[in-house]
């Protein structure tokens, strides 16, 4: 079974097979949050995000990132809808999210106002 959930820094670096994360999440330290999510098969992680709060300003999802060979399984959509449930249960009603192209800025009520990409009929 596969789970979506928020973890700690060090729950993180520890999954099995997740190695190189550890470095990227270094990058990151510094005086503001950082709020850490995992998708989760066994000890198996599929997939992670790292979103910054800044609490004068809106949060940053510095990364959505789904390993390569899990891709096909569209796990994207799960762990970007539960990163921004958990910033709309704790009162942010949007969010930006760092793409290739900078930043993009994401209405999270908006956004759960449009249909899940699968939805089971």
């Amino acid at each position: 079974m596969i789970m979506i959930k928020k973890v700690e820094k060090e729950e993180l670096c520890n999954f099995i097979g997740y190695e190189e994360i550890s470095a990227r999440i270094e990058e990151y330290e510094n005086t503001t949050t950082k709020i850490y999510f995992a998708a989760i098969e066994g000890s198996l992680i599929l997939g992670h995000a790292i979103v910054e709060i800044d609490e004068s300003s809106i949060p940053v999802i510095h990364e959505l990132v789904i390993r390569p060979e899990k891709r096909d399984m569209e796990l994207e959509d799960g762990l970007l809808r539960t990163v921004l449930n958990y910033l709309w249960m704790n009162a942010f009603s949007s969010a930006m999210i760092k793409n290739e192209n900078g930043l993009e800025i994401c209405d999270i009520q908006r956004f759960f106002s449009v249909k899940c990409k699968h939805r089971v009929k």
